[in-house]
């Protein structure tokens, strides 16, 4: 049996004006396969902190109250955030497809604003492409990367790419004729989504 892989997969998405910002704990998501294959009628919610440095790691400092809550103070390179959305559908030839839907700009005062093209563009691939994969390392690579969004056109391709990375990930992941490799940027949460059976509501697919 593999490992298991603890992966947080949430991140702040509401900010307020003020200096102090309340944030709740992030939830540790337990997975005991180190992947997940994105599915047809899933969605994929991409958010990605906006800061003056360029970087997307957001910078924050605990501080104790008096409720026993935890206070983060949020460094002032953070302007806002994105929040980008993607839909999986079929394609003809089998396989799925990721289109690009929505992005929308937070800044710290709330206000909104809509764009045409996501500040990262992580699900751009080849025509030829049907079969997307969410890789999560074991371990921390030399680049210290440790999430792939891995694709390939057959499924026979994506798991030899998969078996190469856990091997050795800083020297297999690149692009080829046939296969796709990127790393997700420390700071950006990827969250695959899918419609709950119940409620109907979006809800991880994690």
């Amino acid at each position: 049996m593999k490992p298991k892989v603890f992966v947080v997969l949430s991140i702040l998405v509401t900010m307020s004006a003020c200096t102090h910002s309340q944030l709740p704990e992030p939830t540790a998501i337990s997975n005991e396969r180190p992947f997940l294959d994105l599915e047809v009628g899933w969605r994929i919610r991409v958010v990605t902190p906006i800061l003056k440095s360029g970087t997307f790691k957001v910078q924050t400092q605990e501080l104790p109250s008096s409720n026993g809550t935890t206070n983060l103070k949020i460094s002032k390179d953070f302007e806002g955030y994105e929040t980008d959305f993607y839909s999986l559908r079929a394609k003809e030839q089998g396989g799925i497809a990721v289109q690009f839907v929505s992005a929308d700009v937070t800044d710290t005062n709330g206000n909104r604003t809509t764009k045409q093209h996501p500040i990262v563009p992580l699900f751009a691939f080849p025509q030829d492409v049907r079969f997307v994969r969410l890789l999560f390392l074991t371990r921390v690579s030399r680049a210290e990367h440790d999430e792939a969004i891995i694709a390939a056109t057959s499924l026979a391709s994506l798991e030899q790419l998969t078996q190469r990375l856990e091997e050795n990930p800083d020297e297999h992941c690149r692009k080829s004729t046939d296969e796709v490799c990127s790393w997700v940027p420390e700071g950006i949460s990827v969250q695959p989504e899918k419609k709950s059976n119940k409620s109907k509501q979006w809800v991880p697919a994690l």
